[in-house]
């Protein structure tokens, strides 16, 4: 079996259809902090990375991206939460 270094990715399978792959650190990380301001009780960056995800993942073309380049995508794409909150999740999933 090919050991994946990086598990912090994005993945399309053979259909076509992608699925995020993180670690268990960066898990419990991303789910310790919570976005300041929001309204939504037990929202946490985790949340926020997922959410992304769902609403943006139709613009991947890849077979695998990083997290970190995922983020920097929406950040140049002018995604207001990624440029508030990108950059400190990118230090939390490089660890």
């Amino acid at each position: 079996m090919k050991e994946v270094i990086n598990m912090n990715i994005i993945e399309r399978n053979y259909m076509g259809c992608y699925s995020m792959k993180l670690n268990k650190a960066t898990v419990k990380e991303l789910n310790s902090y919570k976005p300041k301001g929001c309204p939504f009780e037990d929202y946490t960056l985790l949340d926020l990375l997922q959410d992304w995800f769902k609403a943006y993942s139709w613009e991947l073309s890849d077979k695998i991206i990083t997290i970190e380049n995922f983020i920097r995508m929406l950040q140049n794409n002018g995604e207001s939460k990624a440029l508030v909150y990108g950059d400190d999740m990118i230090t939390i999933v490089n660890g």
